[in-house]
């Protein structure tokens, strides 16, 4: 923050801030939106310190909104479709924002506001802790912080990815020890709050991160002896842990009720609390709506298709507690069709393959983050997800990623990965 106000970027401070806002105070993104925005129009329109350049990997953001836009057409409830499309205007805001580039910019210092992000996120939830209580992390995360706890989980992964990365290019600004604390208080809460996608993509992070530097220090054998010892290692300090132990026996049930049949699978199940076998029911009822809409039932749509769902098959439980698919694929199917599925899928793919082209690790994990948690939370329906995952990915689309590759990425896993055998 320092360089970029000695710098007078104010670009980069304004950037700066809305990752802290995103990530550590979501209450107030909005207003951190519009001043980032004006910041962008003032420099872009009237200074000219800001070149306009469209960038073609972002435009596919604008896509799935115009997408989206056209579920209106065949939407039974365009008045709520509307209102629904407020949500999906950052994939239309961004790109444009990010039209307006800076020739040179400091992204070490700008990336850095994630981490003081989850460092007031993970204040809030502490002091939290000490107020309530009787409450869990869960519990604060998603009543005191009003995050639910799979973005809270995202979030401090990230910034305990960047806190390693830095590091480990000697680019951060604060002492190893501090970063250390950083990376172990941050992953710490991961475990208690105790998202099991969060915890999941959390050690997913930790095996890929620690497997580039086992790679770029001991080469290919001493890669091949991590590939056997992490997974064993993780799986045994996963299955320890009390609440996974539960959650991997609904599992376990689950696997076994639906060998039964679907509909004996939902009767047996409709009154559980489980939220592993919540999950699964919506899976099944989301398949079954897009089995009987291919085209989606447009946008605004979906709530009531599913109240009918959970009328049909008596789910109190769900229809109570207003359960979506929890699912991003079943999600954008159920509203678009298998269309607007193939097009989800298409997107992250696309993305995938330009973080390599680009040598982005940060861009990897970012793009890795959203496909991963996609299977278990309809990421891209809620403002934790669409702003902060249209936000980072235009960001490193615009201003590509060499700026966190160059430091090992030329003698490492990218050039081992992209080699030609």
């Amino acid at each position: 923050m320092i360089r970029l106000y000695k710098n007078r970027d104010w670009y980069g401070l304004g950037l700066f801030f809305l990752l802290i806002i995103l990530v550590g105070y979501q209450e107030m993104v909005s207003p951190a939106i519009g001043i980032f925005a004006i910041i962008v129009i003032i420099e872009g329109l009237f200074f000219k310190t800001l070149e306009f350049k469209f960038n073609k990997h972002t435009f596919i953001f604008i896509i799935l909104f115009l997408f989206y836009l056209a579920g209106l057409i065949w939407s039974d409830h365009r008045d709520i479709g509307w209102k629904l499309m407020e949500y999906k205007m950052a994939f239309f805001i961004f790109p444009l924002l990010f039209a307006f580039r800076k020739k040179l910019i400091d992204h070490d210092a700008i990336l850095t506001g994630l981490i003081w992000g989850a460092t007031l996120l993970t204040s809030r939830l502490l002091v939290g802790y000490f107020e309530y209580p009787n409450l869990t992390f869960y519990d604060i995360s998603r009543s005191v912080v009003n995050m639910h706890p799979t973005y809270t989980s995202i979030y401090l992964t990230l910034a305990s990815f960047l806190l390693v990365y830095f590091n480990y290019g000697n680019k951060f600004s604060y002492s190893k020890v501090i970063a250390f604390i950083g990376v172990f208080l941050f992953s710490a809460l991961v475990l208690f709050i105790g998202s099991m996608a969060g915890i999941l993509f959390l050690g997913l992070t930790l095996f890929f991160g620690a497997a580039v530097v086992v790679f770029n220090h001991f080469k290919k054998m001493g890669l091949i002896i991590y590939l056997i010892i992490f997974p064993i290692l993780f799986v045994f300090a996963f299955l320890k842990m009390d609440k996974m132990q539960y959650d991997i026996e609904m599992i376990e049930s689950v696997y076994k009720d639906l060998g039964d049949g679907k509909q004996f699978f939902i009767e047996k199940n409709r009154l559980e609390n489980s939220g592993v076998k919540q999950r699964v029911i919506s899976w099944c009822l989301a398949a079954e709506i897009i089995y009987e809409h291919p085209m989606g039932v447009g946008t605004g749509d979906i709530d009531f298709v599913l109240m009918e769902k959970y009328d049909k098959y008596r789910l109190l439980a769900l229809k109570n507690q207003n359960l979506n698919p929890h699912n991003q694929f079943l999600q954008i199917g159920i509203d678009l069709g298998i269309l607007g599925s193939a097009f989800l899928l298409f997107m992250m793919i696309y993305f995938f393959k330009v973080a390599i082209q680009q040598k982005s690790y940060f861009l990897l994990v970012v793009i890795g983050s959203l496909f991963f948690n996609s299977f278990f939370e309809s990421v891209l329906q809620r403002q934790s997800g669409i702003v902060f995952f249209t936000l980072l990915i235009c960001f490193c689309l615009t201003y590509p990623g060499h700026y966190l590759t160059k430091r090992i990425s030329n003698q490492s896993m990218f050039k081992f990965l992209t080699s030609k055998k």
